[in-house]
């Protein structure tokens, strides 16, 4: 038995230890709850999330159920730590479940960033790795912070993310982090690497001024000034997420296109890509295939503008499969990654499948019209003469005299009446540029009833698809004809790829460009469409390629002679 001093001592002891104990509990528990009640309580900004802009800190956050907005949440900085409002790296899709790092039973995990300013007392971010294991350091940091790599008691080699109790858990408490302390780059928790400027500076190009979430596995960032965070990290609900940064530089290469609407000859040619049908999906369940053969597409496309030197690349139509697509935008990049990296103008004529189950058809149109070398915008000559918002457009082809001829990319999905609009594009391009009109191109997805002629009639490539025409487009090939157009060209029906004649003007198929496109015959074949302008000799060819023989044309054929 325990004397009465012992049992004094004793109870001293144990004071000694529960007190300060008791104390950092509720330091802790007081300041969890805290944040807590701030994030259900107090009013938001407003706010859409994270547009743009320098940031000091990044962080995967959980936002729970009962906050009052995901878009903005309070948390303490590595500045400050005192409460402080995080925008969230959002998307524009309609269910945030889609781009959530982590769907727990309370909460949802979402990228957050604060914002920062430039040339201020705090060091902004320059870089961002997020690491596929939570428990590794990626190679990037390890090549900046070698030094600290050789020694092995590093707790860089140690596990970063440390267990936590159910009612951590249940509270959100943060894992342990790891600050690699006296270097650029700092841990902050849950695989997430940020790399802090040297100086507080505005230089150019040396800090982050941009993120973005992508849905999908298999994914590259194509864009200029951007490079991947992380491709393909995996969750245990849902697809594989990738992440892109932004440096933005003013002096960088120039690649907005927006309301450009006037394209040059070099040398007396002009040379045109139609590519159809691709139907590219990133974030499908089933990946695997689909996935493989998209890769199948972008090498092919790749290696023709590596051949052919295109000057303008035309889509017409069906580049993503929106029905088993989660990511517009990753699809979208996917899509055009060649011609990005070609660094050559494009535009697409919209198809049945380019659409979201997510998301509006105003933002795809606004994401697509802000990618580097897009023409997609109206030009600004049509802008007062065509209505608000037309998917239709007009360009405008020139040499040193002047206009030499006019190319109409038409949208036969929009319920604009697209007679009506070639009627106002030529008036308005010939009324307001001088030059002598002899060539006329037009592309769109569907083909119009003069694809179905009767009798007999010239026809140089395949013509496998008959069936009736889902959408009439009554008025569209009389205006065509009226306005001197010399060749229409769609895409649509992947079996069809030849050109027919119909009363003064040819009618093309490109052919099915993807090989996911599952087409009723060949269906692993991929085929684009050429055609050149070449005022020199007034005439305007067009040839196709495809995967069996890439290194060879066929069915050349002449579309318009001014001699003839």
């Amino acid at each position: 038995m325990f004397s009465s001093l012992q049992k004094r001592r004793i109870l001293n002891t144990v004071r000694k230890i529960i007190i300060p104990a008791l104390i950092l509990l509720c330091l802790v528990s007081c300041s969890s709850i805290k944040t807590h009640f701030i994030n259900t309580v107090t009013p938001r900004p407003i706010a859409d999330g994270y547009k743009g802009g320098v940031i000091d800190d990044v962080r995967l956050i959980k936002c729970f159920h009962w906050f009052r907005d995901c878009n903005v949440v309070y948390e303490k900085t590595y500045f400050k730590r005192s409460l402080e409002p995080w925008l969230r790296v959002n998307k524009n899709l309609n269910d945030d479940r889609l781009f959530a790092a982590e769907l727990g039973l309370l909460y949802r995990t979402f990228l957050y960033v604060h914002l920062g300013k430039a040339a201020s007392e705090k060091k902004c971010i320059s870089d961002l790795v997020i690491s596929r294991d939570k428990s590794t350091v990626p190679v990037q940091v390890l090549q900046d912070i070698n030094d600290r790599v050789r020694s092995k008691d590093s707790s860089m080699f140690h596990k970063h993310d440390h267990q936590k109790g159910f009612w951590a858990k249940l509270l959100g408490a943060k894992a342990d982090g790891l600050t690699v302390k006296g270097e650029d780059w700092h841990y902050k928790g849950l695989g997430v690497w940020c790399k802090f400027s040297s100086s507080p500076t505005d230089d150019e190009g040396q800090l982050v001024t941009n993120i973005q979430v992508f849905i999908g596995d298999g994914f590259t960032d194509p864009r200029p000034m951007w490079k991947s965070a992380i491709t393909g990290m995996a969750r245990e609900k849902g697809f594989p997420l990738s992440v892109s940064v932004q440096k933005f530089e003013k002096n960088a290469l120039h690649t907005d296109s927006s309301g450009a609407g006037d394209l040059f000859m070099k040398n007396g040619e002009y040379k045109i890509l139609q590519l159809s049908d691709l139907h590219v999906g990133v974030s499908s369940q089933e990946c695997g295939i689909t996935c493989s053969e998209d890769l199948k597409t972008t090498r092919f496309i790749s290696y023709v503008l590596a051949e052919e030197h295109p000057d303008l690349v035309i889509f017409t139509g069906d580049l993503i499969d929106g029905l088993n697509t989660l990511d517009f935008q990753a699809a979208l990049l996917k899509a055009t990654e060649p011609i990005i990296l070609a660094g050559i103008p494009w535009l697409i004529s919209w198809g049945t499948s380019d659409f979201s189950r997510f998301a509006s058809k105003g933002q795809i149109l606004d994401f697509v019209e802000q990618l580097p070398f897009c023409l997609n915008r109206p030009n600004k000559r049509l802008l007062e003469y065509v209505p608000p918002h037309t998917t239709n457009n007009a360009l405008s082809l020139s040499n040193e005299n002047g206009l030499v001829g006019i190319l109409y990319i038409l949208d036969s999905t929009s319920s604009e009446n697209s007679a009506d609009f070639l009627a106002s594009a030529y008036k308005q391009t010939t009324d307001c540029l001088f030059g002598d009109l002899l060539y006329s191109l037009a592309f769109q997805h569907s083909p119009i009833p003069e694809y179905r002629p009767s009798g007999a009639f010239p026809i140089i490539g395949s013509y496998n698809e008959k069936e009736p025409l889902d959408i009439a487009q009554l008025g569209v090939g009389d205006t065509l004809k009226k306005l001197g157009v010399q060749a229409l060209s769609c895409g649509n029906e992947h079996a069809n790829d030849c050109c027919l004649f119909d009363e003064g003007i040819w009618l093309c198929y490109s052919g099915q460009t993807g090989v996911a496109g599952h087409s009723p015959s060949d269906s692993d074949l991929s085929t684009v469409r050429l055609f050149r302008v070449n005022d020199r000799i007034k005439e305007i060819t067009t040839w196709k390629r495809n995967t069996n023989s890439p290194d060879e044309v066929y069915d050349y054929q002449f579309l318009f002679n001014d001699k003839q």
